[in-house]
């Protein structure tokens, strides 16, 4: 980031980078059918894609029936050395409850784009 004068590392530009190898991987996949079904079919057939900044054993897996990219964080510490250690545990998405709207609260309607 210094070399071309860009903004301070943050765990947006980590998550930036992330979000474009798996781009990446989705555009090398489709086999030049860049159509948006042929994309759609390449992202909902992602299996098992590692990040070159995915801790060792984080992968990320997509189908058609499941969109979520993040399913589980842990929180870490990340010493002065750069080693990562596990501080706490595991975190899934399953196990957390859906939110409910309060009784008498707006909700909006979920749009899906087809």
């Amino acid at each position: 980031m210094q070399t071309y004068q860009g903004p301070p590392l943050s765990t947006l530009s980590v998550y930036g980078q992330s979000i474009a190898e798996a781009i990446v991987a989705v555009l090398r996949s489709s086999c030049n059918n860049l159509t948006r079904p042929g994309l759609m079919q390449a992202a909902e057939s992602l299996t098992s894609f590692r990040s070159s900044l995915m801790l060792p054993g984080i992968t990320l897996t997509l189908s058609h029936t499941d969109h979520r990219a993040i399913q589980s964080l842990q929180p870490v510490k990340i010493n002065v050395d750069g080693s990562v250690i596990a501080d706490g545990a595991v975190i899934s998405a399953e196990d957390m409850a859906a939110p409910t709207p309060a009784s008498g609260s707006l909700t909006a309607t979920p749009h899906r784009l087809n």
